[in-house]
């Protein structure tokens, strides 16, 4: 298994950690970054490519995903900053929850949970 993957693995258990603590840009910021590491991952393995880029709407291409999973990654793709540069108070439990939800739907289309 790639160590891309496996560090995808870990970053969604500590997103979900996150939630536990109440931090929840933190958890949202993870939760891309699973899903980013477990694509690079895969096409890693797949096709030996190491694209460039943080959107997972572009990284999921090379996999042909369907029109709900590309939503999924179009939900998560602006966390990817914003977590980072907004203030901690614009992010709440139910966002961190809609994240999980769409990183647990992207990963699990890609068979990694």
């Amino acid at each position: 298994m790639s160590e891309l993957i496996e560090k995808g693995k870990q970053s969604f258990t500590t997103a979900e950690d996150a939630i536990n603590k109440g931090y929840y840009w933190l958890a949202c910021f993870l939760f891309h970054q699973a899903v980013e590491l477990a694509i690079k991952g895969l096409l890693e393995i797949t096709r030996n490519e190491h694209p460039y880029t943080h959107n997972l709407v572009e990284l999921l291409k090379y996999f042909n995903p369907p029109d709900d999973i590309l939503t999924c990654a179009m939900n998560l793709n602006p966390h990817y900053i914003s977590s980072r540069y907004s203030l901690m108070s614009f992010y709440s439990r139910n966002d961190a929850l809609n994240c999980k939800k769409n990183a647990e739907a992207i990963l699990k289309w890609l068979k990694i949970l």
